[in-house]
Parts: C-alpha cells; sequence; structure tokens
C-alpha cells in the first residue's frame, strides 16, 4: 500500500516541480506557435528561442539553460542545431568569471572531433522515440552546465511533424534548496526522491548524495512494487513526472555511483 503519510510532501514536491515543468511546456507551445510556418535556417530557429526563453532565464535560478534542439535535417543551412541559452546562474566555461545571459556555443559539424551526436543521449532519445516529456539525471554535464543537472526535455511537432525537443537544464543544488523546506514535514528517516532507473534526485541526509545508485538489489525491489514494504515506504509521484518516487528508508541503503 501507498504510504498515506508521504502524500503531502509528495504533494508539495509535485508543486514545486510543475511550476518549473510547466514553463517548459508552456515554452514547447509558445515555440510551436510561432514555427507554424516554415522553419528553413538556424538563424529563424535562433531568433524564436531567444525571444521565449532568454527574458525568463535573466531571472531564473533552478533553470541553467532551455532551448530547442532540431531534428537532425531539419534546417537547410545546418543539419545539426542547438539553439540554447544559458542563465546568468552558469558559469560553464567561464574560468571562475561572473555568468551573463548568452548563447550556448556548440560544433554542429559532424565531420569535426569536438562534434557531440545528442540523438544518441536519454534526454533526446525518449522524447523522440516514446513521444512523452523525460526527465534525464543527475548527471554530470559537460555541454551546458559543468555541474550536476537535470534535464527535461519535451518532444516538439509542428503540423503533426516531429521537429526536435524543447528543454531546459536544471541545477541538482538549487533544486535541492527548494525542496529543502519540505523535507522538515518528516523529520528522522532518509526521504529520497528516486527516479525510474533508481538513481537519487534529491534526499535529506548527507547519506544519500544526488546523482548516486541505488546499487543493492533489496532497493531495486522496493522501486519495482507497486507500493512500500519490506522496511521503506513509497510514493510515486503523479503522471507528470514519470518514474519520480518519494521513498522513505528507515535503515541504511547500499548506494553507488
Amino acid at each position: 500500500m501507498t504510504d498515506a503519510d508521504l502524500a503531502p510532501i509528495a504533494e508539495n514536491i509535485e508543486n514545486m516541480l510543475a511550476s518549473i515543468f510547466g514553463r517548459v511546456s508552456h515554452w514547447a507551445e509558445e515555440f510551436v506557435t510561432r514555427a507554424q510556418g516554415e522553419i528553413a535556417e538556424a538563424s529563424q530557429v535562433d531568433d524564436i528561442v531567444e525571444w521565449i526563453v532568454a527574458p525568463e532565464l535573466a531571472d531564473s535560478e533552478a533553470i541553467l539553460g532551455a532551448g530547442f534542439v532540431c531534428e537532425p535535417g531539419l534546417l537547410t543551412d545546418k543539419p545539426w542545431h542547438l539553439a540554447w541559452w544559458l542563465s546568468p546562474h552558469n558559469g560553464v566555461r567561464l574560468a571562475g568569471r561572473p555568468g551573463y545571459l548568452r548563447a550556448l556555443t556548440v560544433v554542429d559539424n559532424p565531420q569535426a572531433v569536438e562534434f557531440h551526436d545528442y540523438t544518441r543521449l536519454e534526454w533526446w532519445r525518449v522524447p523522440a522515440h516514446e513521444g512523452v516529456p523525460h526527465l534525464t539525471g543527475p548527471y554530470v554535464d559537460y555541454l551546458c552546465t559543468d555541474e550536476l543537472t537535470l534535464t527535461l526535455t519535451l518532444p516538439v511537432r509542428v503540423g503533426g511533424e516531429f521537429v526536435g525537443v524543447f528543454g531546459a537544464d536544471l541545477s541538482v543544488s538549487t533544486l535541492e534548496a527548494l525542496i529543502d523546506p519540505i523535507w522538515s514535514a518528516d523529520p528522522g528517516t532518509p526521504l529520497l526522491l528516486v527516479n525510474s532507473e533508481g538513481r537519487i534526485v534529491a534526499s535529506n541526509s548527507v547519506l544519500y548524495e544526488a546523482s548516486a545508485l541505488m546499487a543493492d538489489a533489496h532497493a531495486r525491489a522496493l522501486l519495482s512494487e507497486p507500493g512500500g514494504g519490506r522496511g521503506a515506504s513509497l510514493y510515486r509521484l503523479g503522471p507528470s513526472f514519470p518514474g519520480l518516487v518519494l521513498m522513505r528508508v528507515p535503515g541504511p541503503v547500499t548506494v553507488g555511483r
């Protein structure tokens, strides 16, 4: 059975996440609205994305970057293209200098050594192949943030045709700070927010670091069961957050990297 005591905590986490997820979904809808005409060149995509995300990123703390990643071959001048903006709170490639609102510069020539095929990455594959929103991570994002990151991506269709994904990078440290006041409703035992792979997204305990993998068979079995049991309680977040589970763990659980 689902532990009812976790319900109000999970609801507060859902509400907090919904405000971030909702913003990205709104950006994706705005992109579709403004891209109803033919999208032929990278500059057109860049202008649309800048208009949508740049003003809000200037004030965002949790979101480190956001934008649109094109389906390969969509554009005539750049077969591979990321229209991605970085927030002032993102210090990637700044060598400790203060951050500022800026477009991400990437290598989009598939013949170059530095080129990265983003279609192989989880944040692209799931929305592109399954047609659903997806939360990837936590992972260290060496392309866009250089820190522990969660990436939310949604499939984008224009006129029924898949054209790419819209997404945002979330700072795990800032996300943890937003969740910290929510944990106080259940002091004492460790509470973990875990994804479908058993990787910890956030916790209220120094014993369980974000990005650690719940490695032992006992913990994995708990996540696969419909409810809690065997020394732990589970509450699965709503359908808007597929795979996310709030978990209370009274006893030690082995984790790995």
